[in-house]
């Protein structure tokens, strides 16, 4: 009995993993600025292709990678794939504030990861704090604070406001040396 058991179970997981339908329509929902067309060309999601449950995986994987969407959910029956998405809100401006140096201003643009127009992101503003505390940390501003203000707007935006304080540069003023005074 159990040998036979295990055969079945086997044969019906085989087929189920293999079997694969051919995609007759595509209904999206959720998504504001990004298009239908766009989202299908990220998921490399066409018309009459064949899906089967490592194909979906790979279309929800590739959403996801493009950080447009905060939630992406799939839905296969009779040959419909019913996609709803969740959008990540879009930066409209990146702002810093207390910066004095104009060169120290340019010098973080550059290296912070969320910049405007692009898709936001919590994980990265994070990042991005200890980088620029990082950056003055690196010339000398151990003491400096950096803070992060998210405003929210409407349509699904947001502005990012980074308030750093500098402090006083670090400096050495004495170096003693303990011990042995010959120099060899």
């Amino acid at each position: 009995f159990f040998k036979h058991f295990l055969i079945f179970f086997f044969t019906l997981f085989f087929f189920n993993s293999v079997v694969s339908e051919e995609l007759k329509n595509i209904e999206i929902s959720g998504n504001d600025r990004i298009a239908k067309e766009t989202i299908m060309v990220f998921g490399d999601i066409k018309k009459g292709m064949f899906l089967d449950e490592e194909e979906t995986n790979q279309i929800i994987k590739k959403l996801y990678e493009t950080t447009f969407f905060s939630s992406v959910e799939l839905l296969y029956k009779n040959g419909i794939l019913n996609i709803n998405v969740v959008e990540t809100p879009f930066i409209n401006l990146v702002t810093f504030n207390g910066i004095k140096a104009d060169k120290y201003k340019e010098e973080i643009i550059k290296r912070v990861n969320l910049k405007e127009k692009t898709s936001f992101q919590k994980s990265k503003v994070i990042n991005d704090v200890n980088l620029i505390r990082r950056f003055y940390r690196d010339l000398g501003y151990f003491f400096a604070e950096v803070s992060v203000e998210i405003q929210e707007l409407n349509n699904n935006r947001v502005n990012l406001i980074y308030n750093v304080f500098e402090g006083k540069k670090a400096t050495i003023k004495k170096i003693f040396f303990l011990g042995d005074k010959k120099i060899r």
